[in-house]
This record gives structure tokens, sequence and C-alpha cells, in this order.
């Protein structure tokens, strides 16, 4: 018999519910990203095919991942979550390798990492924060914060869900 968690977890899991995604990923152990090819200063065009060409080279490298908005520095950006291949520790470096490397190639300051239960900020470049190499320890996953400085909002499955919400603190 399953626990009322448990029960809810796989009930939400079926109706689309984001979040219980995650949060099941984050029991299993499992490496997570929200990352994103789009820049603040490109026109829409050059921001929409960078964002096409990242979907692209996500799924080049088997990656599965699930449309989001980011928040960056005050502004909202389309973003990625995208989940690792596997749990080992050969998967988790190949995965930090790989976000880190889209990060570089598509010109972001930095890519948000989560695993073991802390997410850290992999600076990526040498203009913005945390800069090139740097990693800054953003804090435990929280669900449903409001305001918070490094936030993804998931879009929801069906019209009448709400926006569910997961950030760092």
């Amino acid at each position: 018999m399953l626990r009322f968690f448990e029960f809810l977890q796989e009930r939400t899991l079926d109706e689309g519910n984001p979040l219980a995604r995650v949060h099941k990923f984050e029991k299993k152990n499992r490496p997570t990203a929200a990352i994103t090819g789009y820049r603040a200063n490109k026109s829409p065009e050059e921001n929409k095919a960078a964002m096409k060409s990242f979907d692209k080279d996500l799924r080049a490298k088997g990656y599965g991942f699930r449309k989001s908005e980011g928040t960056w520095e005050g502004g909202k950006e389309p973003s990625r979550f995208v989940t690792a291949k596997g749990k080992g520790n050969r998967h988790v470096k190949q995965f930090k390798r790989d976000m880190t490397n889209l990060s570089t190639k598509y010109d972001q300051d930095a890519v948000a990492i989560r695993h073991n239960k802390q997410t850290n900020l992999v600076g990526t470049n040498d203009t913005g924060y945390p800069g090139r190499g740097k990693v800054d320890n953003v804090g435990k996953t929280r669900y449903n914060v409001k305001d918070a400085p490094f936030q993804t909002e998931f879009k929801p499955g069906k019209p009448s869900s709400k926006r569910p919400k997961f950030t760092t603190s």
C-alpha cells in the first residue's frame, strides 16, 4: 500500500504536474539543470533561432528537457529544465560537462545545476555573474516561493492549472 505522499506523487505524475517530476529526480539524486540559449541583448529573431539550435543541441546529446521560463537578473527568459541521463558518477560528470559547454557555446553567464539537493550556479563567461569557472552555491531547491532571485517556472500541462515554480535559497 502506498503512503499518502507516494500516492499523491504518482497521481500528479500521471496528471502532468512538472514539480512532481522534479521532486522525483531530487529524491533519486539525479542531476538537473536550468539552462537557456536566450540572450536579452539579441533581437527576437536571433533568440528564436538560438533557442531552436539550442533545443537541437540538447536532443543531439540525448537529453530530455521541459520548456520553462527562468528568471535572470530581474528579467524573464525562455529556459529548459534538463535531466541527466542517469544517476551514477559517470552520468553526473558528463551532464555537468555538457551543460557547462552548452552554456558557454550560447554565451550564457551561468548554468544552474542541481545535484545532491544543492543548486550551484556555474559561471561560463567572463562578463557575467558569477564569472567563468566560478561556482556559487545558491542553496537548496524550494517550491512555490514568490520573487526568489533564481527561479524556474514551468508552463502548465492543462489550461486550468497554475504555473508551479521551484527556486533555490
